[in-house]
């Protein structure tokens, strides 16, 4: 009985699980020496190509891997990616360093040439699904997987910080500058919104787990990064990083003045400015101010060396706002903290004491209304 005639698909099944068993036999020398007599084949191949050529190739490569990716099934699709990555795994490990960043530089100008074939309006809808994969990928991971990658993420970017020179380091933050600018730029004002949101969310979380040791050190090492950062800025660049801050000022100003306020808002806003009374003792003083009008009285930040400041802040003269509040307007503050400290004009230690109140009945309703700040009317019609 003649062998019973296969079809071209069945045919070309039959040789992928002939091939699958052979190499499930081969030794770990038979693998490397199989990839690297691909990896030639494929060099000896490109080279002997032309740029149509190789497009026309990617393209039907393309749509066939798609057909064939319909026709299979979820657990197939899964099969196919676990294989595509052990195999893409033991590829990256036999290479050697020129031969990856080859691949790479490689990989970085066809992306290039793709990118600049295409319009605005693929360009933005590839950054859409490049995000909607992203966010899907991270909502599949499990926190381990997601702490794992993080991790290495981290470490990676620090070894290869590490190698760059000063001018590699700040060629690097200038495109990176440039890059958020331009993503910036292409975002709209509802993704802005969002993404400002779930940042403040995400840093207002991260901090409430932080001990305070680490705060601190956070704090320290923001200070750090900032000061650095200012030194690495040339002057050119120090004067526009100001002028747009300036000019971001400038726009939140003019936003909440043009800011048209309801009668409830305005009248809840009123409320709130006027729920503290002027009852905020200046302890160099003794007048009562509102609280916008005084800070909080602290030791550290007057020197005590000198004359004047231990003249105003002798014991008889503190007065507190409450049990342990102390409060020093802006006015005698800023006289106190200079560089050569003066005497501020009103305080008491320059001989501006207040008299004592005398011990007098309490005055009757005429004579309030007669030394009142206030003089209340009534008007009558006919």
């Amino acid at each position: 009985m003649p062998p019973k005639k296969l079809t071209p698909e069945e045919q070309k099944k039959r040789d992928r699980e002939r091939k699958r068993k052979a190499r499930e036999k081969e030794t770990e020398e038979m693998k490397s020496a199989r990839l690297e007599y691909q990896r030639q084949y494929q060099a000896r191949k490109r080279e002997n190509i032309t740029e149509e050529e190789k497009s026309k190739m990617l393209k039907e490569k393309s749509l066939s891997e798609a057909k064939r990716m319909e026709k299979m099934s979820a657990e197939e699709i899964a099969h196919r990616l676990k294989q595509s990555r052990e195999y893409k795994a033991t590829h990256r490990e036999t290479m050697t360093e020129e031969e990856r960043q080859e691949m790479l530089k490689q990989k970085r100008e066809s992306e290039a040439r793709r990118v600049k074939k295409m319009t605005k309006q693929q360009k933005e809808q590839m950054l859409k699904q490049s995000r909607d994969s992203k966010a899907a990928y991270r909502e599949a991971m499990t926190e381990e997987e997601r702490q794992e990658m993080l991790k290495q993420k981290r470490e990676s970017e620090g070894s290869r910080v590490e190698k760059m020179t000063k001018e590699q380091k700040d060629l690097m933050l200038k495109q990176s500058r440039d890059a958020q600018a331009a993503y910036r730029e292409a975002m709209t004002e509802e993704q802005r919104q969002e993404m400002l949101k779930q940042k403040r969310e995400s840093e207002a979380s991260r901090v409430e787990k932080m001990t305070k040791e680490q705060k601190e050190l956070m704090l320290k090492q923001s200070r750090d990064y900032k000061a650095a950062h200012r030194e690495a800025m040339t002057e050119e660049e120090r004067s526009h990083m100001l002028k747009e801050k300036r000019d971001n000022e400038a726009k939140k100003r003019y936003e909440s003045k043009a800011r048209v306020l309801t009668i409830e808002q305005a009248s809840a806003r009123f409320q709130q400015k006027c729920k503290d009374l002027p009852e905020f003792v200046c302890t160099c003083c003794h007048r009562l101010l509102w609280r916008k009008s005084v800070v909080m009285f602290k030791e550290s930040n007057y020197n005590f060396n000198c004359d004047v400041v231990v003249r105003c802040f002798l014991a008889e003269y503190r007065k507190e706002t409450k049990p342990g509040e102390t409060y020093v307007c802006t006015t005698c503050h800023n006289d106190l903290k200079k560089k050569k400290p003066l005497m501020p004009a009103q305080a008491v230690a320059n001989g501006l004491q207040l008299p004592p109140i005398p011990n007098i009945p309490p005055p009757n309703d005429l004579e309030r209304r007669l030394f009142s700040l206030v003089c209340p009317f009534m008007g009558l019609s006919f």
